[in-house]
């Protein structure tokens, strides 16, 4: 009699149970329903996108109207000027001991074409021998590399945007003290492993130069296949805005 008691209670606890689970699932369900709803709900009650108030289209950069007139005109490069020319490169590191090989090649190369030159590099936070290496590179070439050593940011910069503008303006303060920037035909800024790679030529960075120096003031990389920095995307028929700041003008209720 007690074994078939306890066979019973048994019995009555699995399906007790299995009971508990299915009802888990219907609330998580319900749950996921209602943010859904919520969500949609509130995306359908924000500004319209396409609204002057909402996106500036204004922006000249972007406009393609007589777009070719205004494009630099195309000429020889002329190596002579950049040999008698200073450079300063400016690079932030994280992480990138395995790609600091190549991109010390491709760097030497670059710079090869210029009279002298200064390589600054600002490292933080690196859990691998990122700042090992550099420090080495520095060693053996003390009078054109630099580094600096920022430590553990993350401790008390968590957004890693404000991290690269801290490298990247501490780098610019760096180069302004010690004179480079004021004598400096031009500021190359780089990533350690964005640019290891082996399109980064010598050949391909002297198209820069192929245009009138005084028809633009900043050159920046393209690619065709995916889109890296999405933040700085711009294109009159698919992003003329900052994605980000649109992202701020949806209200959340």
């Amino acid at each position: 009699m007690d074994f078939s008691l306890a066979k019973i209670r048994y019995a009555f606890e699995c399906i007790m149970n299995q009971k508990r689970f299915v009802i888990f699932f219907i609330l998580l369900a319900i749950n996921l329903c209602v943010v859904l709803w919520t969500t949609a709900f509130t995306f359908l009650r924000c500004k319209d996108f396409t609204s002057t108030t909402f996106i500036s289209r204004n922006n000249s950069f972007i406009d393609e109207e007589n777009q070719n007139e205004s494009l630099p005109k195309q000429q020889n490069i002329s190596l002579a000027r950049l040999r008698e020319c200073f450079v300063v490169v400016t690079v932030c590191a994280r992480n990138v001991e395995q790609h600091i090989p190549l991109f010390q090649q491709n760097i030497k190369q670059i710079v090869s074409v210029f009279k002298d030159y200064r390589i600054l590099f600002g490292e933080s936070d690196s859990s691998d021998e990122t700042l090992t290496s550099l420090q080495k590179w520095a060693a053996n070439d003390a009078e054109h590399i630099i580094v600096e050593a920022y430590g553990n940011m993350l401790k008390y910069i968590s957004d890693r945007a404000v991290r690269i503008a801290y490298c990247r303006n501490h780098l610019l303060e760096t180069a302004r003290k010690n004179g480079w920037l004021a004598k400096a035909a031009y500021y190359l800024v780089l990533d350690v492993d964005v640019n290891a790679n082996n399109i980064l030529t010598l050949q391909n960075f002297l198209t820069n130069f192929e245009y009138d120096l005084s028809d633009w003031d900043v050159m920046t990389a393209s690619q065709v296949m995916g889109y890296y920095d999405i933040w700085a995307l711009r294109t009159k028929k698919v992003v003329n805005y900052d994605c980000w700041k649109m992202v701020g003008y949806i209200e959340i209720s």
